[in-house]
């Protein structure tokens, strides 16, 4: 089978219905990915997306090349801006500013032009950093939103491909810049090879980790399932079957509670989540991204942060806010404003009769209009309004 069969079969299976965006950089492998996604799907169900980093003079050349690709297929093409702030690792800080840009363009998959090369690089970078299973597992062809069809292929097989085609590509020069420690790997692939670490045992280990992950996100959620338990936003969790079970299995359930409250892209550390159920038990309350852990009545409860909630604000109740709730109630009003209820909590005179503490009500949604509070519905003030999770935690592990 050719690269384009292949490339063709794989797009179609993970993509069978609705329309796509490619997230093209104007890079041989957003280019090809672009020109593979028409090629499979139709001109009709694809976009792309492409997204300036303000980073180097160099990226509005390479845009409008992408934009010469998706005239002549006619495809659509948006461009996302995107400014560093200049804080951080730059790398770093591009790579998540990128991704959060592609997800707010669309609801819809976004397919990423990652190859063999990436995988076996993220998988090398990751043992240096001494990761687990999980980070071994490498990159995941389906990822929320995020559909990866070519990671079976290599960088150079897409190139040859493409100018087979007699397709034009511009690479980033910031490939070769071996300040950075994916080009330094890249660099040393021939070296390492040499010593067995070989793309293709990179990949064999990256989907023997895959199915590993698999195995251990089964079982987290079978104990989930048992011994942990939804309280309106709060989660509680039985601490005597936290003490008997497999520190991992913990660690990877408090991981993912975290996630799911903080909508985090990237998950703590194992280290972090025990020193955080350490500091909990031995201190009576912990933090961690955004969620406080408090050993209650031999509880572990789990529950946001007011101060993290305090960043949530929006005007309208379309969306999520504080990336779980879904918030409901009268049309027609004046100016609306949800945000946390925080110190407002003194306005809601049962919020006792919920069996909610005060800090979990704190950092609940509550509605203001005209600038006046009007209801907390968790705090036992409706008023016509309600607020729920549609994304249950069990939910929310099933999907990953």
């Amino acid at each position: 089978m050719t690269l384009e069969a292949r490339a063709v079969e794989a797009i179609r299976t993970l993509c069978p219905e609705g329309t796509v965006a490619v997230a093209c950089s104007g890079g041989g492998d957003s280019i090809a990915t672009l020109h593979l996604t028409v090629r499979a799907l139709g001109a009709a169900r694809v976009t792309a997306l492409s997204v300036n980093h303000n980073l180097r003079p160099e990226a509005a050349d390479e845009i409008a090349l992408v934009s010469r690709h998706c005239a002549a297929l006619g495809v659509g093409h948006q461009v996302l801006n995107w400014q560093w702030s200049g804080v951080g690792n730059v790398q770093a800080a591009a790579r998540e500013g990128r991704h959060s840009a592609l997800l707010g363009a669309t609801s819809g998959a976004i397919l990423m032009g990652h190859t063999a090369d990436d995988q076996a690089e993220t998988v090398l970078l990751r043992l240096a950093r001494g990761s687990g299973v999980d980070g071994l597992a490498g990159i995941r062809p389906v990822s929320g939103r995020l559909i990866r069809p070519l990671l079976g292929e290599t960088r150079a097989d897409l190139r040859d491909w493409l100018r087979a085609e007699g397709l034009d590509w511009v690479d980033d020069p910031s490939n070769e810049d071996s300040r950075f420690d994916r080009i330094r790997a890249r660099k040393m692939a021939e070296t390492l090879a040499d010593l067995g670490l070989s793309r293709a045992r990179l990949l064999q280990t990256a989907a023997l980790m895959q199915d590993e992950a698999d195995v251990l996100a089964y079982a987290a959620l079978d104990w989930a399932k048992t011994h942990v338990r939804a309280e309106a936003g709060d989660l509680l969790i039985d601490p005597s079957a936290a003490r008997t079970a497999p520190p991992a299995l913990v660690s990877r359930i408090l991981a993912a509670a975290v996630q799911w409250m903080s909508a985090s892209s990237y998950k703590p550390r194992r280290q972090a989540t025990q020193n955080w159920l350490e500091q909990a038990t031995s201190q009576g309350r912990a933090p961690l991204g955004g969620v406080a852990m408090t050993v209650q009545d031999d509880t572990l409860r789990l529950s946001r942060e007011l101060h993290a909630a305090n960043r949530c604000e929006k005007s309208s109740a379309a969306g999520l806010w504080d990336h779980r709730w879904q918030i409901t109630g009268p049309e027609d009003v004046g100016a609306l404003r949800i945000a946390a209820l925080g110190d407002y909590l003194r306005d809601c005179p049962a919020w006792r009769t919920t069996g909610l503490s005060r800090r979990s009500l704190e950092a609940t949604p509550a509605i203001f209009v005209d600038g006046a509070f009007v209801a907390a519905p968790l705090a036992g003030l409706s008023r016509g309004w309600d607020a729920f999770i549609p994304i249950s935690f069990i939910t929310f592990l099933e999907s990953r």
